[in-house]
C-alpha cells in the first residue's frame, strides 16, 4: 500500500528563502493531509544541538506523521552521523544520494561505502534507500543493491531524475520498482528549446511520467510505502508567487496520491 507524503524538496524555494524551517514544514504537511514526510538535507535537521532533534521528534509525535530522513553523500563517516540522527528521531528509513554536492561517486566507490556501513545500518534496524539521483543509471543502482541482497538496503525511486542520464521514467520504473522502499513523485513535460530540449516541471498527472501507473504498481505491495510529493518548479516573478505555486503543487499532489490509494 502507498501513503501520501511530502519531501522537503517540494518546498525548495520556501527553505532557500528562509520562509520555512523544519518545524513549519512539518506543520504545513500535516495541515495538507500528508501521512509521511521525508526530511532531506535542505531542511537542516543536521544540527549538532540534540535539543533541536528532540524538538522535531516531539512535533512529529504530536501529528502522528511518519518520518523518513534524507542525506546527501555516502561517505561512511557522514552516513554514520545521519544514522545517529535517524536513531534519535526514531526513523526507520534513511534515503541517501550517493554523491556530495559538486562531486560524483563511481559505482565501485559507492559499493565500498555501503559495505562499510551496512552492518551498522542493520544493527540500527534502519533501511538505507539509495535515490536514483544524477550520478548512476537506474541499471547501475539496481545492480548495486542486488550485489548486497540485504533486507536493509533498497531504493528511493524517482522516475524523473534519471532523465539526466538519458533514461526515461518508464525504463527507470521498470529497473527499480521491485527494489523500491520509498519514492518521490513529480511530473514534467519536454519542450523544444532552440536546437535542444528543456524539461519543465508541471503539476502531477499533467506530464510525461506515468504517475498513476507507478502508484498502482506500488499500491499492490504488501508493505507500506511512502510516496513523497516533490516538484521541479522554477522561481516565478516574486518569491510570494513562487511559494504559492509550491504550496498548491503539494496539496494537489497529495490529493492525486489519495485517489490511487
Amino acid at each position: 500500500m502507498v501513503i501520501p507524503g511530502v519531501c522537503s524538496y517540494a518546498y525548495r524555494w520556501a527553505f532557500e528563502s528562509g520562509r520555512m524551517d523544519v518545524f513549519s514544514f512539518l506543520s504545513r504537511c500535516a495541515a495538507a493531509g500528508a501521512e509521511a514526510v521525508q526530511i532531506c538535507e535542505n531542511a537542516a535537521v543536521e544540527s549538532p544541538a540534540t535539543a533541536r532533534i528532540d524538538a522535531v521528534k516531539a512535533q512529529t509525535a504530536e501529528t502522528g506523521i511518519l518520518v523518513e530522513l534524507g542525506c546527501r553523500g555516502s561517505r561512511p563517516d557522514h552516513v554514520r552521523r545521519q544514522l545517529e540522527i535517524a536513531e534519535r528521531l526514531g526513523v526507520a528509513l534513511l534515503r541517501v544520494v550517493l554523491s556530495d554536492q559538486g562531486t560524483e561517486v563511481s559505482r565501485g566507490e559507492a559499493a565500498r561505502n555501503i559495505e562499510a556501513v551496512l552492518p551498522e545500518i542493520e544493527r540500527a534496524g534502519v533501511v538505507l534507500a539509495i535515490e536514483n539521483h544524477f550520478e548512476l543509471t537506474p541499471a547501475e543502482i539496481a545492480s548495486l543493491v542486488r550485489e548486497f541482497d540485504h533486507p536493509n538496503l533498497g531504493v528511493c525511486l524517482d522516475p524523473l531524475n534519471s532523465i539526466s542520464r538519458l533514461v526515461g521514467p518508464a525504463e527507470t520504473v521498470r529497473e527499480l520498482i521491485g527494489l523500491t522502499r520509498t519514492a518521490h513523485v513529480k511530473d514534467a513535460r519536454v519542450e523544444r528549446a532552440g536546437t535542444g530540449f528543456s524539461v519543465v516541471g508541471v503539476p502531477i498527472g499533467e506530464g510525461i511520467a506515468d504517475v498513476r501507473g507507478t502508484l498502482e504498481r506500488l499500491s499492490v505491495r504488501d508493505e507500506q510505502i511512502a510516496v513523497h510529493v516533490e516538484s521541479w518548479i522554477d522561481r516565478a516573478g516574486s518569491i510570494e508567487e513562487t511559494l504559492e505555486i509550491e504550496d498548491r503543487a503539494v496539496r494537489s499532489g497529495i490529493e492525486y496520491i489519495r485517489r490511487i490509494q
